[in-house]
């Protein structure tokens, strides 16, 4: 494994939601699987992992270049990992290679080789890339990661957007002008 990857165990049978409920794991100790992507943007710590329980996602993947916010310090890495772990979630720091100030095109085989990794982690359990912008058309996470994905016949994705609901990714892509896109696909976007 790469060392540029922090990865932090926690396998619950359960996640706990910030209003007393629970939303148990399939019976088998199974998840349930997918690949999602999400913004903190300027949620407090409680609505962004009120919106992770939501989702039931099991696996945060940090896409952040730089895994802090000034406005929200909830949303540094040590303290956002720990907030996350206490929920039972998985989480996992992939800046570097997938950031959106990380200098790799989409070819670059240290891209291919993360983004193969959260294909297959999407494939055992519920993940979302995270960074920090709300708006998925504002964001990496859309226009280049999951642009990527479309491209590769990977996996659908699907965007948790501020209210909590979610877009179908290849949908919203298609509502988007062509300049949108990452340079990579032929989009202005870097």
């Amino acid at each position: 494994m790469c060392k540029h990857i922090v990865m932090c165990r926690a396998t619950p049978e359960k996640f706990e939601r910030l209003d007393g409920g629970q939303i148990h794991a399939p019976a088998g100790g199974s998840s349930v699987t997918g690949l999602y992507t999400i913004g903190h943007s300027n949620h407090s710590l409680d609505g962004f992992l009120s919106l992770l329980s939501e989702h039931q996602i099991a696996v945060l993947v940090d896409v952040r270049s730089s895994p802090w916010s000034k406005f929200n310090p909830h949303f540094a890495r040590p303290s956002l990992r720990a907030a996350v772990l206490g929920l039972g979630v998985n989480y996992f720091w992939a800046g570097k290679e997938l950031g959106g100030l990380a200098p790799l095109a989409t070819t670059n085989q240290l891209f291919q080789g993360r983004m193969k990794q959260v294909v297959g982690i999407s494939q055992e359990q519920r993940l979302a890339m995270m960074c920090s912008e709300g708006n998925p058309k504002d964001c990496h996470r859309a226009y280049k990661l999951a642009a990527y994905l479309h491209r590769v016949d990977g996996p659908d994705v699907l965007h948790i957007l501020r209210d909590g609901s979610a877009v179908d990714s290849r949908e919203f892509e298609a509502q988007q002008s062509e300049s949108w896109l990452h340079q990579d696909f032929g989009g202005t976007k870097t």
